[in-house]
């Protein structure tokens, strides 16, 4: 064995299940990384319902893939990824109502289709030097200085209008880890 195990709740997968038609692909099985690219980049639109309780101060590593595809998104409002989306003008943010205010979305987003894609072309190589894996560690690294004392502060952004200062305690482990290498 040892294979992947989807951790998508069986009640969702049954409804989904049902929607299947000619403009609505539902992928029920569990995909490696290059499949997943490929699924995405499939679509003309992506819709990301996380919900506000689980992505209102966090973000979703989804974002990056579809915006480096360049694809339109719709997103849920209170999350993180409806604030990038609203920032940027790469989609359209709806209520948390089910599945009609996104059905609503989509077929507003079709005459404005390339208005959606000129904003992520002139905005996507910006938005990824900010916000990258490659960025993090390097902040975090260069911040590191060898034999510190004194605790050191990040800025965390928490959302595109607020940031939190956050400190950093580098002479722990991780940071001597870090500054030996």
């Amino acid at each position: 064995g040892g294979g992947a195990r989807s951790y998508t709740p069986q009640y969702l997968v049954d409804a989904l299940a049902g929607a299947r038609n000619n403009l609505v692909a539902v992928e029920d099985r569990v995909l490696d990384d290059r499949q997943f690219i490929d699924f995405l980049a499939s679509g003309d639109i992506v819709v990301l319902p996380y919900k506000a309780a689980a992505f209102g101060d966090r973000p979703s590593g989804i974002l990056i893939d579809v915006v480096t595809l360049g694809r339109p998104i719709v997103a849920i409002e209170g999350t993180w990824l409806a604030e990038a989306v609203r920032h940027y003008g790469w989609g359209e943010v709806v209520a948390d109502d089910g599945g009609a205010a996104i059905a609503a979305a989509v077929r507003r987003m079709r005459p404005r289709y390339q208005q959606y894609l000129d904003a992520l072309r002139t905005s996507r190589e910006g938005y990824m030097l900010q916000h990258s894996w490659a960025r993090l560690v390097k902040s975090i690294v260069r911040s590191v200085r060898p034999g510190a004392k004194q605790p050191f502060h990040l800025v965390r952004t928490v959302s595109h209008e607020r940031s939190e200062r956050i400190a950093v305690d580098e002479t722990g482990v991780v940071a001597r880890l870090l500054a030996s290498r």
